[in-house]
């Protein structure tokens, strides 16, 4: 393998400068070209910094490189003596230093040497090793036996090498070993578990590789046995602390804590009471690891051990200590100094431990004549009046015991004309409202100043102007930057490089144009999806800039597919998006080039879907002539559309007909609600709510409805209430219909209140269907007790009740014939209402359709048309009334009309040693009993009361059939 070294020697060329010369107003000698000389600082090589490891496999090649005129000529030096050349494995041709079959006696320090008639220039000390690789002198496999959960260290016993020998580990399936939370290496090469599992019972390696040599050398086997058991809990406990805890400056570091105990201990790293964070940490937050030192790393560091065992983390402190091998704090430079002048060079050291410094000229002491222009001021070398031809070169040698640097400082004394080498260019055009900037570069001896002047005047550093200058290997560098650039900025800037010798001058034309200017309108547009979005990019140019557009979408270019496409190119300054959907929500840009500039602006589109509510608003209250209406705010996650839902709208319209009608927009809550008022009494209206979000266009469809009325007038109530006994526990109440009640609902029932007189038990309540109802048995009531009866009716709401009864006093249960009686009348009186109710049928029958014309009655026609069908022949169901010993017989058919059976057909109507507490049959009826009314007018029957059940009733006759079942 061959190694080379660099060392750069740089001459600035006689040709450069003479062509130069060429542009400059005066000429100076051929003969006295500048001399520099520069060292370059090689690559570190395989040994460490500045080393080089020999293989007496190959050649061993140092390579020395330097430029200059003369060319220079080189020589090496081995160890401070020079290199023989008179052993045939060693050849030196053009700086290149070769050793064939490098031996052990090839070993030591290496510099090369480059010399021409202005000085010698010197590389770095190259150190040389004979590279090898140790053989393993412990050759016994060696056997480890553990329990389950302890600590294991085996050693590698890694012999030594040049280089560094790496090392690894493999398993008895020669399976490289890898870190993991249990598994680490030490810094010597060990193999350390921090707690053992029987898994790991097996057969080890240790392998060690020299990679220049390219061979490997395998360890003796450790065997490790694993008694198999129950690990015992250990709380975290530090065993190994990094020892060699010292670093250098710009290397890396690495600093390794290990730490046993069951089960695995986490580890942390602190510095200052301050936890590190993980990006500092490696190997499992083992290593606390450093990619390039520096001093402010140094101090001290906490690693933090701890298990679930531990009251508190184990914890040891380490210092780290930062070192540096020298460097320069200031960077080297080369003087170039007129006859007669004046400078300095200054070595500027750094290091820990602060390194020794040593001058040297030309590679040899230097050694103040007198006389000299040059003068040694401890880390300094004073120049003073040098005479052309006393051009030289010094070397400031850094050592310490981190190694050796070596800074070349080139001094030429020559006169050199101010010479431009870098170029402003020639002409230069922008934009107003722009920066325009100008760069000059120029050398010579004295260094020269260099001035910028604009159509011949001066211009000075300050306000839109800024001049900065800066030095470059011995050249002037000045940069003019004119800001905010207007129309009378344009002209011709010129370049001056100015020193003692003589002046040379370069010119730029600068063109001011107005500059592109690219809006994009509208700069923010939100569509409902579906509707087309249309931008267009405005433009403001210079007259004769001639402007391209391009769109893009998402910083994706959209190219133009003709009409039918997704986008379209209205003009070349617009484009349309022709069905918006969601995808299209983003950023669209215009980009507008033209020969001089270009600019570019964005605009934002957000296509939005309107919210709708999935919920039909819900009745909150009403009278009659408002309503109010509430419903649910709209839920982004179960209601459809975009957020945000920001107002609602609720909407009305007549059920019959009639076109939606809006209410204002309102502010979203959270239980939106709202009064329509000054509607029509007892009129049905259709509500809905629509959502709006923001933006324009913003309100969404009408959402589900819901058909709601307004309240009837209040009814009047009931009149002439009257009760009459007809059991000890039974009563029959009666009462009047209002002279007229104007409800669509009519009336829909009629509520029966009582109470008993003297007791806190309160009011019970007795619901009877509506219609022209007009009485009702009302059973279960406790006998030798007083009532006091009310009735109400309700429409659309319920009326007051009406007057009071007197008390009405229950007889007392002790007289059993008369209960007896009572109950036969009743079974009789069933029975003539069952015959009654047969022709009733079939005479409403006959008027059935006249009544379904007639819209007075079309309430009453529907609630007789489906009591026809429950009521009619075949239907009624025969039902055994097991409480009062009463079976009712099936329909009769019409040739069984008016036929009167014999007592002896049906059963005895009361049962002597039933008890009267069964009674409880509250009956309603459709008339009251000797009224004149229209039968096919009737209401619908109110239902049957039976110990607290409620049972049908039934239209045929006057009074209604029991029909049900205990």
């Amino acid at each position: 393998m061959g190694h080379t070294v660099r060392l750069v020697i740089c001459l600035l060329c006689g040709l450069l400068l003479q062509s130069s010369a060429e542009s400059s107003q005066c000429g100076r000698k051929d003969d006295t070209p500048p001399a520099k000389l520069k060292v370059k600082r090689p690559r570190a090589y395989e040994y460490g910094e500045y080393g080089v490891a020999m293989d007496e496999r190959q050649s061993t090649v140092l390579k020395c490189t330097a430029e200059g005129r003369p060319a220079p000529t080189y020589s090496w030096q081995k160890d401070g003596n020079p290199v023989s050349t008179t052993d045939p494995r060693i050849t030196v041709e053009d700086g290149v230093l070769t050793i064939e079959v490098p031996t052990t006696d090839d070993e030591g320090q290496y510099q090369c040497f480059a010399t021409n008639p202005y000085g010698t220039a010197l590389s770095p000390k190259y150190k040389t090793v004979y590279a090898f690789q140790a053989p393993y002198t412990d050759v016994t496999p060696k056997e480890f036996e553990f329990n389950v959960g302890e600590e294991v260290l085996l050693d590698c016993g890694a012999p030594d090498g040049a280089p560094k020998p790496t090392i690894y580990w493999v398993d008895e399936d020669s399976e490289r070993l890898t870190l993991s939370e249990r598994m680490s290496f030490t810094e010597e090469g060990g193999l350390y578990l921090s707690n053992v599992e029987k898994e790991d019972e097996g057969v080890y390696y240790c392998f060690t590789g020299n990679n220049l040599l390219r061979t490997f050398m395998r360890s003796p086997a450790r065997f490790l046995d694993v008694n198999s058991g129950t690990a015992t809990a250990r709380p975290a406990a530090i065993s190994h602390l990094s020892t060699e805890n010292e670093g250098l400056r710009e290397q890396s570091k690495a600093i390794r804590c290990l730490a046993t105990g069951y089960p695995t201990p986490a580890i942390s790293w602190f510095r200052n009471g301050q936890q590190l964070p993980e990006a500092a940490l490696q190997n499992f937050n083992r290593d606390l690891y450093f990619d390039s030192l520096n001093f402010a790393d140094g101090g001290s560091y906490e690693c933090r051990a701890s298990n679930e065992h531990n009251i508190q983390p184990d914890t040891r402190s380490v210092l780290l200590t930062v070192e540096s091998a020298p460097y320069f704090a200031t960077p080297v430079r080369d003087v170039v100094i007129p006859p007669g002048g004046i400078d300095e060079i200054i070595c500027d050291a750094g290091g820990v431990p602060g390194p020794e410094l040593t001058w040297l000229q030309n590679g040899g002491p230097f050694r103040m004549a007198e006389g000299s222009p040059y003068q040694l001021d401890g880390d300094r070398i004073r120049i003073i009046e040098p005479l052309e031809g006393q051009s030289t070169v010094f070397q400031c040698i850094l050592e310490n015991v981190h190694g050796e640097r070596v800074g070349s400082y080139t001094i030429t004394v020559l006169a050199i004309p101010a010479t431009i080498t870098v170029k402003p260019e020639e002409e230069v055009v922008e934009s107003e409202g722009d920066v325009v900037s100008l760069s000059c570069t120029a050398f010579g001896s004295p260094e020269p100043t260099i001035e910028w002047h604009k159509d011949d005047v001066k211009l000075d550093h300050g306000g839109r102007i800024i001049i900065e200058v800066s030095g470059e290997s011995d050249a002037v560098v000045s940069t003019l930057n004119v800001t905010d650039l207007i129309f009378d900025d344009g002209g011709h800037y010129t370049c001056h490089a100015l020193n003692s010798v003589c002046n040379s001058s370069e010119s730029s034309d600068v063109l001011i144009r107005f500059p592109t200017n690219a809006t994009v309108e509208p700069s923010e547009l939100m569509v409902t999806m579906g509707d087309p979005a249309i931008f267009t990019c405005n433009v403001q140019k210079d007259d004769l800039a001639v402007p391209t557009w391009s769109w893009f979408f998402n910083d994706v270019k959209i190219e133009s597919r003709g009409k039918g496409g997704e986008f379209e190119f209205p003009a070349e300054d617009k484009l349309r998006v022709r069905r918006t959907k969601a995808s299209h929500t983003g950023t669209f840009k215009c980009v507008v080039k033209t020969e001089y500039d270009s600019d570019s602006s964005t605009a934002e589109l957000i296509v939005q879907a309107l919210p709708v509510l999935s919920a039909a608003p819900e009745l909150m209250s009403r009278n009659q002539t408002s309503i109010t209406i509430s419903w649910k705010a709209w839920d982004h996650g179960t209601d459809v559309g975009d957020p945000p839902c920001i107002a609602y709208i609720p909407h009305i319209r007549e059920a019959t007909n009639g076109d939606w009608i809006s209410g204002p927009n309102l502010q979203a809550t959270a239980r939106p609600q709202y009064l329509f008022g000054n509607l029509t009494t007892d009129t049905h209206y259709i509500f809905s709510v629509s959502a709006v979000r923001d933006g324009s266009g913003g309100e969404g469809p009408i959402g589900p409805a819901v058909i709601l009325k307004t309240l009837c007038n209040a009814p009047s109530p009931p009149s002439e209430v009257q009760v009459e006994v007809t059991a000890p526990n039974l009563v029959n109440v009666t009462w009047k219909l209002p002279a007229m009640t104007y409800c669509s609902t009519g009336i829909t029932s009629y509520t029966i209140y009582y109470y008993e007189e003297g007791s806190s038990s309160g009011i019970t309540s007795l619901t009877a269907a509506g219609g022209t109802t007009t009485w009702i048995l009302v059973g279960g009531l406790t006998p030798g007790t007083g009532y006091v009866f009310s009735v109400s009716l309700t429409t659309d709401q319920e009326s007051n009740t009406s007057l009071s009864t007197p008390v009405i006093n229950m007889p007392a249960q002790n007289n059993s014939g008369l209960v007896v009686a009572l109950v036969i009348g009743g079974c009789l009186l069933v029975l003539a209402v069952m015959i009654v109710g047969y022709f009733v049928k079939r005479r409403r029958s006959d008027k059935k359709q006249h009544n379904l014309n007639d819209s007075a009655n079309v309430n009453d026609a529907v609630q007789d048309e489906s009591y026809q069908q429950l009521n009619s022949p075949g239907k009624i169901e025969a039902v055994e009334m097991q409480q009062i010993g009463i079976t009712a017989e099936k329909d009769p058919g019409p040739d069984e009309i008016g036929r009167s059976k014999s007592s002896s057909e049906y059963p005895a109507c009361i049962n002597d040693d039933a008890d009267e507490s069964e009674y409880e049959v509250p009956i309603q009826g459709t008339a009251a009993e000797g009224n004149d009314h229209d039968v096919d007018n009737l209401a619908e029957p109110a239902p049957v009361y039976i110990n607290g059940r409620v049972f049908p009733g039934n239209r045929r006759g006057k009074r209604p059939l029991f029909t049900g079942s205990d």
